[in-house]
């Protein structure tokens, strides 16, 4: 029986205040913003592999691998809720441009085209290439910096709350940042949105959390239902496998210390045969919309506990490299290439930083085969600490 690994406590002498993390688009890093100054780590090895001494850092954005950092302030405090945003090449340690924006920064993301920085009732677009500005919207009222940048440049959306007490969604294309839609999401206001790598969906959860929805775009039409839980339960984040995945997975994690693991588009999968519930609510869909959602909606494929010492964190989602189950001595029969597939579109790595500085890494195995699977956490470290070595993890797979 597996364990639930515990929380990592800090002595007294290592206690500082984490105020933001972010992984990075390809989920290779991790940046935390704390009162020591901003870090970036990696996460296949948990190495820190940036340094940054300021102190006044509240924000940050990564843009994949590369050497440019996006960093600004919050509101959570008048002395530290600074309007200035920074682009940092870390590569030099050099500060590339210094912009000072009209009220305090909420969010900052960016892909290769745009940098986005979100203020309470406003939104202003650059031009990443040169740090131009391209044009400043208004926006509902959004305190919690609620957004979703599409990583694909192509297709270069933003998603934003279109009010804060219900969950309404408002689509801008960043061309030119006209805006292309607006469609109702949740009942209420939303907590959380993502884009997926190609940039044609987008997943959305509102302050109950106890759904979380995708919509296709740039249409905003809802693709499906994803049933976290029936007690409310906010979302802290949501993830997407990343790009070039054989089967697309979205990572959910609450409040409550549960990451659900939801397979995107079951038609790609193992798991093909459409439930006699799915094909009911496609026939009450066109007579009793609200009821045909309930009946249509798809639990998560696996529940990972993590054990959250605090009331925040980030998660995101890694492809297992398929190396690691090659024999290099012999050649692979059929079975095993059969394993193979399973391992390569069944499994995953699922990466949780919590705001008490613990890092988790999680391996995925089989999910889509309940007799062989298994979940396995690899590594747990204590940022700016030592890690505390390996462990196993609590999981619940959906029985077929």
């Amino acid at each position: 029986r597996n364990k639930w690994p515990r929380a990592v406590a800090r002595s007294a002498s290592d206690v500082w205040t984490m105020r933001h993390a972010v992984f990075n688009q390809d989920a290779s890093c991790v940046a935390s913003c704390t009162d020591r100054g901003v870090r970036i780590y990696r996460c296949d090895t948990h190495e820190c592999c940036y340094v940054d001494q300021r102190t006044d850092v509240r924000l940050a954005e990564m843009l994949f691998s590369t050497s440019l950092l996006a960093v600004g302030g919050g509101p959570a405090d008048q002395k530290l809720a600074t309007k200035t945003v920074c682009v940092i090449n870390t590569a030099k340690h050099t500060v590339i441009r210094e912009m000072v924006l009209p009220k305090a920064v909420v969010a900052l993301r960016m892909n290769r085209k745009r940098l986005v920085a979100v203020m309470e009732t406003a939104v202003s677009v650059f031009e990443l290439a040169d740090l131009s500005s391209i044009k400043t919207v208004e926006t509902a009222r959004n305190i919690r910096g609620t957004c979703a940048l599409s990583p694909n440049p192509n297709r270069n959306y933003l998603a934003l709350p279109g009010n804060d007490t219900h969950g309404q969604v408002v689509l801008y294309d960043l061309e030119d940042a006209h805006l292309v839609c607006d469609f109702p999401a949740h009942k209420s206001a939303l907590s959380a949105l993502t884009m997926n790598a190609e940039g044609n969906l987008l997943a959305s959860a509102s302050v109950s959390g106890t759904v979380i929805r995708l919509h296709e775009l740039p249409c905003g039409t809802k693709r499906c239902t994803f049933r976290r839980g029936t007690y409310t339960s906010k979302i802290l984040s949501l993830a997407f496998s990343p790009s070039g995945a054989q089967v697309s997975f979205l990572a959910a994690l609450s409040e409550r210390g549960t990451v659900h693991i939801f397979q995107v588009d079951p038609m790609r999968g193992k798991l093909k045969e459409k439930s006699i519930s799915q094909a009911a609510g496609g026939i009450l869909a066109s007579v009793l919309p609200s009821v045909s959602d309930i009946v249509e909606q798809t639990r998560s494929l696996a529940t990972i506990r993590v054990p959250l010492g605090c009331s925040n964190a980030v998660c995101s989602l890694r492809a297992v490299e398929q190396m690691e189950e090659d024999d290099e001595e012999e050649d692979p029969d059929a079975a095993n290439s059969a394993k193979q597939v399973c391992r390569s579109e069944g499994s995953m790595r699922v990466l949780v930083l919590t705001f008490d500085g613990v890092l988790y890494d999680y391996l995925l195995e089989n999910m889509f085969n309940p007799e062989n699977s298994k979940c396995t956490l690899q590594k747990q470290t204590l940022l700016e600490g030592s890690p505390p070595g390996k462990g196993e993890a609590s999981m619940r797979l959906r029985q077929n």
